[in-house]
């Protein structure tokens, strides 16, 4: 796997260049292109979030029994984002957890000479 760096001279030449060239001889083609790529970008996470809007409506039913109707609180609006954020980070720290408790088999096993190459 080949990592590419931001400013390898690979990416500048093939990526950046061109589209220098373009922003400054077609600006009105670039400019309209290059909002529709930042919006696609800005909106490629908003199924996530409804995911995590459902899932905490149903935890604040479930947990609580009500269900609210009023205007929306910030809970409402942030809630999804945060219940997605809380599961990667418990995920994230089950994984270390495990990687950690391979890693120190794996040495014991090197260490005792029990390990196969």
């Amino acid at each position: 796997m080949t990592l590419v760096s931001i400013r390898s001279t690979l990416l500048q030449s093939t990526v950046t260049k061109p589209l220098v060239a373009a922003m400054e001889t077609r600006p009105d083609w670039f400019y309209p292109i290059a909002f529709l790529v930042s919006l696609q970008m800005a909106t490629v996470f908003s199924e996530f979030r409804q995911v995590g809007h459902v899932v905490l409506h149903a935890l604040r039913i479930g947990l609580t029994r009500h269900n609210y109707s009023g205007p929306p609180r910030p809970s409402d609006e942030w809630g999804g984002l945060v219940v997605i954020a809380s599961f990667l980070l418990g995920v994230l720290f089950v994984v270390r957890r495990l990687y950690g408790r391979l890693s120190r088999v794996r040495n014991a096993n090197m260490m005792t000479g029990d390990g196969k190459n």
